[in-house]
């Protein structure tokens, strides 16, 4: 029986060196075919943990990473700050469980697959609050992974300069730009549950910049992640900012809902246990609040790094599911007069919003959080103290059916 083919898998070069960071095997030929034939990444995120399992394949002289397995259902990992213990039985082995009925079905030995967990800003926030329960949190893990039989790499946080340029490596590949004959590179934005990313390719001499071989080329990139910025955090603070339009009472960033469709009689602000009683949708209003945000983060210092102004970006995660839901894929900058139109207006939930998002659950968290989601994004993308991008300069998409994934990139240079 052969593996499970559902996800996509493309082919990815691995002639890729992260010297800068430090990462085994850089500079050797290590990646020339030795190792394990299988390579499986944990990706632990904020809101949730999934797992994807690579083939490493030799066609002619190139080596390439090619997906043979994904889940996503599994826990997050700094859910677990106050119950470190349970990190292993309850976050880590749920997918460790899928994994190996795959194997056995295919007959792979657990001993030819090495797997990396690797945690995002989730983590970097419980390592920021409690080293001692990310400590646990992480000892928990490793010796679930240990019982396992597979061989056991990298356990630890990955760090936000990583995170983005594994990322930039894989959409670069995905997009075809590593070829000889490509004109140039693509940035990326991307924004996540707790942190957001932006990488390019730049001529700037800067502790921020890595220098990536690929192909026998190399490539200067600068990365840079913001946590705090993600999705969740961001709106978690944006509630907690205080002033107008913020905290609980008609917020700013919500739609009016005074007739409670589907039985809904506060919105799931989807973090920190917070609900919101009532909303009062202001544009102008809420586009402050995250406006706010963003300057004292100095979002907007990044746009003089040389390269950006010229580099097409496209927008990974939060920000291509924002874009889609809004009916702004293919013109990003309708994305604001969108969220105007829709979010603004007496009982604008039940009778705009979710006809517009197409959602039939009045209490789907994504469709309660939609609109002030939305109006983040477009401050980051677009706004004066965001990112202020021309909508012509971003992409929703690398391609039709083509998703960018940093765990390729880790299935490449970190084992």
């Amino acid at each position: 029986m052969r593996m499970s083919t559902r996800f996509s898998s493309f082919g990815v070069l691995v002639l890729l060196c992260l010297a800068a960071l430090g990462l085994p095997g850089c500079g050797g030929s290590r990646h020339e075919g030795a190792g394990t034939p299988y390579v499986a990444v944990i990706d632990a995120g904020s809101s949730g943990s999934r797992l994807v399992l690579y083939e490493r394949v030799r066609k002619g002289p190139v080596l390439q990473v090619e997906q043979r397995f994904a889940d996503s259902g599994g826990l997050a990992l700094s859910g677990f700050e106050s119950a470190p213990a349970e990190a292993g039985p309850r976050g880590v082995q749920p997918l460790l469980d899928k994994l190996l009925a795959t194997l056995r079905a295919s007959a792979v030995p657990p001993a030819q697959v090495e797997v990396h967990l690797l945690a995002t800003a989730g983590m970097r926030l419980v390592e920021a609050r409690d080293r001692a329960a990310a400590a646990a949190i992480y000892d928990s893990a490793r010796a679930t992974l240990a019982a396992s039989g597979l061989r056991v790499g990298r356990v630890e946080t990955l760090s936000g300069v990583d995170e983005g340029l594994f990322a930039w490596v894989d959409l670069n590949e995905l997009a075809g730009n590593f070829r000889a004959d490509a004109p140039g590179t693509l940035g990326l934005v991307e924004v996540g549950g707790a942190s957001a990313q932006i990488a390019f390719a730049t001529a700037l001499q800067d502790s921020r910049v890595v220098t990536v071989s690929v192909n026998g080329k190399s490539h200067r990139v600068f990365s840079q992640s913001w946590l705090g910025l993600g999705q969740d955090q961001a709106r978690l603070s944006m509630i907690g900012l205080g002033g107008p339009g913020a905290g609980l009472q008609d917020n700013a960033c919500y739609p009016d809902n005074s007739s409670q469709a589907g039985g809904l009689q506060a919105f799931d602000a989807g973090i920190g246990g917070l609900f919101i009683a009532t909303g009062r949708y202001d544009f102008a209003a809420c586009s402050e609040l995250y406006n706010a945000l963003l300057r004292s983060l100095r979002v907007r210092e990044v746009t003089t790094v040389p390269g950006f102004a010229g580099s097409a970006l496209v927008g990974v995660s939060a920000v291509t599911f924002t874009l889609s839901d809004w009916q702004a894929s293919d013109d990003p900058g309708t994305l604001g007069p969108q969220l105007h139109k829709q979010c603004t207006g007496p009982d604008a939930y039940g009778s705009q919003v979710l006809p517009f998002l197409g959602r039939s659950a009045p209490g789907n968290r994504f469709a309660q959080n939609a609109c002030a989601n939305g109006t983040y994004v477009q401050a980051l993308l677009f706004g004066p103290q965001g990112l202020g991008l021309q909508p012509g300069q971003l992409r929703s998409t690398v391609g039709a059916g083509l998703n960018v994934n940093w765990t390729r990139g880790v299935a490449l240079a970190g084992s």
